[in-house]
């Protein structure tokens, strides 16, 4: 069974007025995926409505004038129930009374950096984010040049996860409900800083996108022998990557791929089902028959399938643990003297057998001379007479 996965889906506000490429670089960075893991919409608007936020994974607030307001509190109220929010800053960038309730630290001035460039020289490989990057051959930070970025404070709340050379923020995070929300101390186009066109920019425009989506790898089927619990709803429709979730308070049934049923009783704390069988199950509710049921598809362990070299000795063992007697069916258990006797006696019936074809070859071999020579003398004689 292939997952077909769930896009992304990524507004990005960049006002009235906005730079021709001030959302360019990350349009299309987020397009240029293999997976087809985005979905981007491009506004020259600060206004967002809650139809549109209900279908949004992530906000982008690109060099604007920060909204307040309605705006504020509906983006806060997307921020606590999951949603990501990343406010990149730049020249535009205006601080509004009632951004501290949505806001990770307090921005100031923009400011050019001291010798007229600096560079990232502190990064958290710890974080999600940049846990990509830090091992060999991850990427190359430090080659990206920044003329000019914002000051930022970080608050108690907030977690700075990258800083430049010279110990001002670069990116900090602040987690509200169940969302987070990134404030990133520079733009992401060519304008203040050249890392849009180093090879680090497209993977850290993901990773920064997929963390504030939530953004989980699904595993699109499981082997026959695990168990799935069906207690956490979230969690088994992000294993599966199907978007229905299982009520604990109804009764819910699940059907096995061979036709059978496990009963799942309402209101129990767990449950609990064993994927014994290959094939699809499905859990619905008895008597429901659901358009899209919640399915579970399980595959066989292909390790015994595997191609790879055994050892030797692994093998040897393997098939003397396992030796059978012939003639009971009975695996060898018997002492090792007792196997001996056995395999002697074997061999001396085969011997028997090889001595009697012999015996056989022999006589006939002697048979088929004396007929012969019976035949020729009668042949002999004919022709005198």
């Amino acid at each position: 069974m292939l997952s077909p996965g769930r896009a992304l889906r990524t507004v990005i506000l960049e006002g009235t007025g906005a730079r021709s490429e001030a959302s360019l670089y990350m349009q299309r960075a987020l397009e240029i995926s293999e997976e087809a893991a985005f979905q981007v919409d491009v506004r020259r608007s600060t206004n967002i409505g809650t139809a549109d936020l209900d279908a949004t994974a992530v906000v982008i607030l690109n060099d604007i004038r920060l909204p307040q307001g309605a705006v504020s509190a509906r983006l806060r109220g997307f921020v606590e129930v999951g949603g990501g929010v990343l406010v990149v800053l730049g020249e535009r960038s205006t601080w509004q009374a009632g951004m501290e309730n949505l806001m990770a630290g307090r921005f100031g001035a923009a400011t050019d950096h001291v010798r007229d460039v600096a560079r990232l020289g502190f990064l958290d490989y710890t974080h999600p984010i940049f846990e990509v990057f830090g091992g060999p051959r991850g990427g190359d930070f430090a080659r990206g040049r920044f003329f000019r970025s914002r000051s930022i404070t970080a608050g108690p709340e907030d977690q700075v996860l990258a800083r430049f050379d010279d110990g001002s923020v670069a990116l900090i995070e602040r987690r509200i409900g169940k969302g987070r929300v990134l404030v990133w101390a520079s733009t992401l186009d060519a304008f203040w800083n050249d890392l849009a066109v180093q090879p680090v920019f497209l993977p850290f425009i993901h990773q920064l996108v997929r963390y504030l989506g939530g953004h989980r790898e699904r595993v699109p089927w499981f082997s026959a022998g695990q168990v799935l619990d069906l207690s956490d709803p979230e969690g088994s429709a992000f294993a599966t990557g199907l978007e229905e979730e299982l009520s604990l308070r109804d009764e819910q049934i699940a059907l096995t791929p061979r036709g059978g049923s496990v009963s799942l009783p309402a209101g129990e704390a767990t449950r609990f089902l064993a994927l014994e069988e290959q094939g699809f199950y499905q859990v619905r509710r008895p008597g429901a028959d659901p358009t899209r049921p919640f399915t579970v598809a399980v595959n066989v362990d292909v390790a015994e399938s595997e191609l790879e070299t055994m050892d030797p000795t692994e093998l040897a063992g393997s098939i003397s643990a396992r030796e059978a007697d012939a003639e009971t069916g009975v695996a060898g258990l018997l002492p090792a003297e007792v196997r001996e006797q056995d395999q002697e006696r074997r061999q001396s019936l085969w011997r028997l057998l090889m001595i009697g074809a012999l015996i056989l070859l022999l006589t006939e071999t002697a048979v088929s001379n004396w007929l012969s020579r019976g035949v020729t003398k009668r042949f002999e004689e004919g022709r005198e007479y």
